[in-house]
C-alpha cells in the first residue's frame, strides 16, 4: 500500500482545509471500518468548527471506541443545532453516525444517552436494528429478494431506501452463506430482477468478493452512467481493488471512450503501486484533456508520490481541463503529505489560476452565469439613490458550486462525448 495510515491521521489536524478534506477522504476509503481514527477526527473538529464538514461526515466510516462515543455525545448535547446551518450539520452527522457503529459498543454508553431526548429514541431505534440484524440469514435473504419483486418496477423512495439498506447491513454479516449467490446471481447476462442486480452489486463491494470481477466490468459496460448500479460497480471494484480489477481497467481502457472517467474513479480507490503506475501510463498515452484529468485527480486522490511530477508538468504545459477541477489545489494535499516542498507549486498555483481564467472566457455555462449576475446586480434607484441589491455578509456574490458536483457536472458530459 502507498497510502499510510498514520501520516493521514497526522494530517486531520493540518491548518490547510484542503489537507484535512483530502485526508479524512482517504481514510475513508482505504481504511474504512478501522478503530483509533474517531479521536483525531474529533480533536479536529474542536479546533475547526467552523470548518469542519467533512470531517464530521466522515466519522461514520470507522468504529469508535467507548471514549469516542462518550465524546461524540458530549459534543452533540453542546451544539445547538439551531445556531446557524454549520451547527446542525454538526448535530445531524454526529447522531446519524450511530447508526453505523457496532451496536455492543453503544450498549456499553447506555446511560449517556439518556440525558438528551433525541438520542433516548435514536437508542431504542439503534436497539431494534440490532434486533433485525441478528435474524438467520436465509430469513434476510428471503426478505430481500421478496422486497426486490415487490420494487422491480417502481422506485424505491423514503423509509424502504433505508429498510434496503438495513437489510444489505445485515446480510453483509453472513458472507460466507451467501457469496456464492451473489456470484450466481451476478454471473447472469439478463437479471430477472434489476434492483436485485444493484444490491448484489453493492454486497459484491461490502464482502470484497473477487469473483465476481468479470461481471462487475460487464454490468459496467451495459449500465447507463446516470443508474446506480454503475456507481455501485465503480466503488466495488475499487473496494476489491485486486490487479486482476487493474489489468481489466488497462485491457479495456482504449476501448470503452465512453468509461474512461469510470475507470479513473475505479484507481482512485486502490492505494497500490499496480494502479498507480497504471494511471501514470495512462496519463502518458492519453490525448484527451478530460480523461487525463480525471487519471490526475485519481492519484491526487492515492497520495501518489510519482505522480507528482507528471501532475506538475500537466499543470506548467496546461494539459487539463480545469473546468473539472483545479488540479493545483488537488496536488497541495499530496505535496504535503510527501512533506515536498510548495514554493514551485504556489508558482504552478497562480499558473493554474490564469489557465483556469482563459478557459472560463470560453466556457459557454460561465458566460450565461454572468449574464445572469449581471440582471442580479442590475442597479436599482431607491428614493432618487441608485443602489445595488446588497447580498448578506454570508452569501458569495457568484454562484458557487461545490467541487463533487462540478466534477459530476463534466463527467456526464465527458461521458455523454464519448458515446456520439
Amino acid at each position: 500500500m502507498i497510502v499510510n495510515r498514520d501520516r493521514l491521521i497526522q494530517l486531520l489536524s493540518h491548518q490547510d482545509a484542503r489537507v484535512r478534506d483530502a485526508s479524512v477522504h482517504a481514510l475513508e476509503r482505504f481504511f474504512s471500518g478501522s478503530p483509533g481514527i474517531i479521536e483525531y477526527i474529533l480533536q479536529s473538529i474542536k479546533v475547526f468548527r467552523d470548518d469542519c464538514l467533512s470531517l464530521v461526515a466522515g466519522i461514520k466510516h470507522f468504529t469508535p471506541s467507548i471514549n469516542d462515543v462518550q465524546e461524540i455525545v458530549s459534543i452533540i448535547n453542546e451544539t445547538d443545532k439551531h445556531r446557524d446551518e454549520n451547527s446542525l450539520n454538526i448535530y445531524f452527522h454526529l447522531t446519524q453516525s450511530f447508526l453505523s457503529f457496532p451496536f455492543e459498543i453503544l450498549t456499553k454508553n447506555r446511560n449517556i444517552f439518556s440525558f438528551n431526548k433525541e438520542l433516548t429514541k435514536l437508542y431504542e431505534i439503534l436497539q431494534n436494528r440490532d434486533g433485525f440484524k441478528k435474524q438467520d440469514p436465509k430469513h434476510l435473504w428471503n426478505e430481500l429478494t421478496g422486497f426486490c419483486s415487490q420494487h422491480h418496477d417502481k422506485p424505491v423512495e423514503g423509509e424502504n431506501v433505508q429498510y434496503a439498506q438495513l437489510l444489505l447491513e445485515a446480510l453483509s454479516q453472513y458472507g460466507d452463506q451467501i457469496k456464492g449467490k451473489i456470484v450466481v446471481l451476478l454471473s447472469q447476462e439478463k437479471p430477472d430482477n434489476y434492483l436485485l442486480n444493484e444490491y448484489m452489486v453493492d454486497l459484491a463491494g461490502r464482502l470484497k468478493l473477487e469473483k465476481t470481477v468479470p461481471y462487475l466490468f460487464r454490468i459496467l459496460q451495459e449500465s447507463d452512467f446516470m443508474h446506480t448500479v454503475h456507481s455501485l460497480c465503480i466503488r466495488t471494484l475499487g473496494n476489491i481493488g485486486t490487479k486482476e480489477v487493474a489489468k481489466d481497467i488497462e485491457d479495456l481502457y482504449y476501448s470503452n471512450q465512453s468509461l474512461k472517467t469510470a475507470f479513473a474513479d475505479i484507481l482512485k480507490y486502490i492505494p497500490y503501486d499496480y494502479a498507480e503506475d497504471l494511471a501514470i501510463q495512462l496519463i502518458k498515452e492519453e490525448k484527451d484533456v478530460s480523461a487525463k484529468t480525471f487519471l490526475a485527480c485519481a492519484l491526487c486522490d492515492m497520495f501518489s508520490l510519482k505522480g507528482i511530477a507528471t501532475i506538475k508538468d500537466m499543470i506548467k504545459v496546461r494539459s487539463y481541463d480545469s473546468g473539472i477541477t483545479t488540479l493545483a489545489d488537488d496536488l497541495i494535499p499530496v505535496d504535503v503529505y510527501h512533506n515536498e516542498s510548495l514554493d514551485e507549486l504556489l508558482v504552478l498555483e497562480a499558473t493554474s489560476k490564469k489557465h483556469e481564467r482563459e478557459q472560463l472566457q470560453h466556457d459557454s455555462l460561465y458566460q450565461m452565469g454572468q449574464e445572469l449576475q449581471k440582471h442580479l446586480d442590475f442597479p436599482k434607484t431607491v428614493q432618487g439613490k441608485t443602489q445595488k441589491k446588497e447580498l448578506p455578509n454570508n452569501k458569495r456574490a457568484e454562484n458557487v458550486v461545490s467541487l463533487k458536483k462540478e466534477r459530476n457536472k463534466r463527467k456526464r458530459k465527458h461521458k455523454k462525448k464519448g458515446k456520439k
